[in-house]
């Protein structure tokens, strides 16, 4: 018991040394105004469209940049909603 409580505290201890040796690398570039890309996003209900109507919303969405993030079933109201999510980056 004594062992697994000093080796959890030198543990975290490291950690935390860790941390703070890291914020002091990344904190600079983030000072200088850089940022992450910005994205957009759509939801498609894809029930509105057959099976290879589908295949064509997601050729189009495709050409257009956007990339398919995930697809969704629930069921509500005792229909299923398939749903599909889009995200596309941004220009800057």
């Amino acid at each position: 018991m004594k062992r697994s409580i000093i080796a959890t505290t030198l543990a975290l201890c490291v950690g935390c040394a860790t941390g703070v040796a890291i914020r002091d690398l990344v904190v600079p570039a983030r000072a200088q105004g850089q940022t992450g890309p910005s994205y957009e996003y759509d939801v498609v209900n894809a029930n509105i469209f057959r099976v290879e109507e589908r295949k064509q919303v997601l050729a189009r969405y495709g050409r257009e940049g956007w990339r398919l993030v995930t697809a969704t079933r629930a069921h509500s109201a005792g229909f299923d909603h398939d749903m599909l999510y889009f995200e596309r980056q941004l220009p800057r």
